[in-house]
């Protein structure tokens, strides 16, 4: 229904005053006066519950006005503190690329390290090949020139059995073998010194990738935790949110009772929309939208629980790699053991060529061994880089995710905060006109009070002529006229 104004009403009065005095014309003067006395007592009364009613609904609508106020200054609170949350995070974000960068580039320089050590152990085998190429090439010459000077020592004690030569050939026999014992230890000791130097230098590669997977695992632990008191800080501002709109929802109750007692009051026949209602069920969508943020939160809590136990699964890998090593030092000790016994056993043989291919046989077992379980381990640790690099590829991800979150909230509020403005904006449209309209009845009502005492002392005036007996003999009196 549209609006009707209230001086439609004051031209009903008087349109009815009007046929008041149509009707009565042909009564007494006394009795119009009366009549039009009551008409405007009427009138006045009518006016004054009007005024009182618009008096009402100007309270009202003030008390709604300062509410709204009052939750636009919380908004704006709220909007400060999540902005000040908000820097918090890019600064938080910006240390963490930081560290990202710094993390890319040790993982850079550890590749370029292993890469160094590979050219190493590649340069190492080929001189290992050539130098096992190189002594077989020897024994297969040794070989010729004992067995040529064996045929010679035979000839010579054939031809001259008692000479002197025959016992310096002996003499130097025995020289022979004694030099060939010193450089098979020496031969033998250069390379356990090489094998010591190879282990410690793989048991430092291993202990500096300890200690730096140690150090990934403890920020880790610390960004998880950063993120878990974050997200408790977030559920706080829900919980207080929800008790807000709980609150605004049962001033929406409030609201609804006095529109409803504001549609009773007067005869008023217009209805205005209660935007206080509409606000209140926004902020209860709203509520609902914090709900399913809140849900997000709980995928990002259960991500990083997720990225906890491949954390706790690498650390049993590294564990499970740490006893292979171990178990690898004990087959080395038990190997050194082994050809220390080969060496003991039979040091005094004429064929010193026999337990050296059975120790080089036994050096390039183990050598052969010992290239395997690195390779194995150089492949578990590409593994654990690529793993680590999968890891924080899934928490750069999930920081995009809570940014993303962080700015949905924002917005939300600050769409509310929006609203929020259009309602004020609306409500103060709204109690223009009504502040006109009450300063028009106000004027009607100065007006009809003005009109009442006229109509006042026109009663007296008529009074006092009826009493008076020359206005009876018809005598001229202005006051008459006019009451004609």
């Amino acid at each position: 229904m549209k609006s009707r104004p209230f001086s439609a009403g004051v031209i009903d009065s008087k349109k009815r005053e009007v046929a008041r005095v149509q009707k009565l014309t042909g009564n007494s003067p006394k009795r119009i006066t009366s009549c039009k006395h009551e008409n405007l007592i009427e009138e006045l009364k009518d006016t004054n519950e009007r005024v009182k009613a618009l008096e009402l609904l100007n309270v009202q609508l003030t008390d709604d006005n300062k509410l709204l106020r009052k939750k636009l200054d919380q908004v704006d609170d709220e909007k400060h503190i999540v902005d000040l949350k908000l820097a918090e995070c890019e600064k938080f974000i910006s240390k963490l690329s930081r560290e990202y960068e710094n993390r890319n580039s040790e993982v850079k320089t550890l590749k370029e390290n292993e890469n160094r050590v590979k050219a190493e152990l590649n340069k190492e085998r080929n001189e290992r090949r050539n130098l096992i190429t190189q002594h077989e090439k020897d024994v297969i010459i040794i070989q010729d020139l004992q067995r040529q000077v064996k045929e010679m020592e035979i000839i010579l004690k054939r031809k001259h059995p008692d000479s002197v030569s025959a016992l310096i050939v002996a003499s130097k026999s025995s020289a022979v073998e004694d030099n060939k014992k010193k450089l098979l230890e020496e031969r033998i000791s250069r390379l356990e010194q090489e094998l010591k130097d190879k282990e410690n230098h793989f048991q430092s590669i291993l202990i500096t990738l300890q200690e730096k997977f140690s150090d990934m695992k403890q920020k880790y632990e610390s960004h998880i935790i950063d993120v878990e008191r974050q997200l408790m800080e977030d559920r706080k501002v829900h919980t207080n949110l929800k008790n807000k709109a709980n609150k605004t929802n049962l001033k929406d109750a409030a609201v609804q009772t006095l529109t409803e007692f504001r549609h009773t009051v007067g005869t008023q026949t217009f209805l205005k929309p209660d935007r206080a209602s509409s606000a209140v069920s926004r902020m209860s969508q709203n509520s609902a939208l914090f709900l399913n943020k809140l849900k997000e939160d709980s995928y990002l809590i259960a991500t990083i629980k997720g990225l906890q136990a491949e954390l706790t699964s690498k650390q049993r890998i590294i564990s499970k790699i740490n006893r292979e090593t171990e178990e690898l030092r004990k087959n080395l000790r038990n190997l050194q053991k082994e050809k220390e016994v080969l060496l003991n056993i039979h040091p005094q043989k004429k064929t010193p060529c026999k337990p050296t291919k059975s120790v080089e046989n036994i050096f390039s077992k183990v050598t052969t061994e010992l290239e395997a379980e690195l390779s194995e381990v150089i492949k578990q640790k590409e593994t654990l880089v690529q793993e680590k690099a999968s890891l924080l590829d899934s928490l750069k991800r999930t920081n995009e995710d809570y940014i993303l979150l962080k700015k949905k909230r924002i917005q939300d509020l600050h769409t509310l905060q929006l609203a929020h403005e259009k309602e004020l904006m609306q409500m103060n449209m709204q109690l223009y006109p009504l502040q006109e309209e009450i300063k028009l009845l106000n004027r009607t009502v100065e007006i009809l009070q003005e009109r009442l005492r006229a109509a006042d002392e026109k009663l007296l005036d008529c009074r006092s002529a009826v009493k008076d007996p020359d206005v009876r003999a018809g005598g001229d009196n202005p006051s008459s006229k006019n009451i004609r």
